[in-house]
């Protein structure tokens, strides 16, 4: 059959864009009569690829009514189906990002961390930077088309393999990964989402100061380093006034090569925290958090 049906992700799925693996992670049986399916891909002539899922031993007339009965659904009934159950799942990721976010990134006190949200939310001069930057990425081409977000989101994979030798895994594959933070992340660019937007942005902005704090402790700081660093610190506890003249400093301070090219201090932190901002919605362990759902799903219907 060309398509199985996540019970996670509450979906379609079509057999083309599974590993044989995610049968078992994404709980892919037959859309039919609901058993668990495998993957198989077969090698046609030509050297084509035939991907499709396959029953485990059954009846051979069992099967096929099934098969005839999922090859027949109409694509138009799938991408209905999976649109409503995708924006289903966004709402509930949305409802607990801001405390997922805290917990998969942040270990030890999550109460010193929130006054320290608190205060980046206080501050008049960030909020300007913030609202600019929003202001910026909202109408880009490039930050809400799907293929170059995907290759910022390639581009982040790589920078942290090279750094700690392999990016965190999860029991989804990077590009499912990928889909589900996509979707995040155009919802924090719509009109409605700004306060997670805030959030999101505070939280990379607070995890670059924690990224430079770590290069600290094992090699000396860049002269721009040192300065970025500061002036972070000091636009969260300053006066908006003198925040206002920070931001302007930042913007004649030109960062050398091969820290930055052509870049003044402000676009280069910009271009960090949205590094950083697409980095953090990529590691978001979906999976963990889509299974705890389903599992409280499961034991509300029993209590029922």
């Amino acid at each position: 059959m060309k398509y199985g049906y996540s019970i996670l992700l509450g979906e379609h799925i079509k057999a083309e864009s599974i590993d044989y693996n995610d049968c078992k992670s994404f709980q892919i049986v037959c859309p039919c009569c609901k058993e668990p399916v495998f993957k198989v891909i077969r090698d046609q002539e030509m050297g084509n690829l035939t991907h499709y899922l396959s029953h485990y031993e059954k009846a051979k007339s069992y099967s096929s009514v099934c098969e005839l009965r999922v090859n027949a659904l109409e694509s138009s009934k799938i991408n209905e189906s999976n649109t409503l159950s995708r924006n289903q799942r966004l709402e509930y990721f949305l409802s607990i990002l801001r405390d997922s976010v805290l917990r998969n990134e942040y270990s030890g006190n999550l109460s010193g961390l929130i006054g320290m949200f608190k205060q980046m939310e206080k501050s008049s001069s960030l909020k300007f930077m913030r609202d600019r930057f929003y202001e910026y990425i909202s109408v880009s081409t490039d930050l809400n088309n799907q293929a170059h977000v995907y290759e910022f989101f390639d581009e982040y994979i790589r920078e942290f393999t090279d750094i700690s030798g392999g990016f965190p895994k999860t029991a989804f594959s990077v590009l499912t990964q990928k889909r589900i933070a996509f979707d995040i992340w155009k919802h924090l660019l719509s009109a409605n989402a700004k306060s997670n937007f805030d959030f999101m942005f505070n939280n990379s902005y607070l995890f670059l100061m924690l990224r430079i704090e770590r290069a600290k402790n094992v090699r000396l700081l860049y002269e721009f380093e040192e300065i970025l660093y500061s002036n972070m610190y000091d636009l969260i506890v300053k006066s908006k006034d003198e925040g206002m003249n920070i931001i302007t400093s930042m913007m004649e301070y030109k960062v050398s090569p091969p820290h930055s090219f052509g870049l003044d201090l402000l676009s280069k932190i910009l271009a960090e925290i949205q590094h950083e901002l697409l980095g953090c919605l990529l590691r978001v362990p979906y999976f963990d958090l889509l299974r705890k759902a389903t599992g409280l799903r499961q034991q509300s219907a029993q209590t029922v």
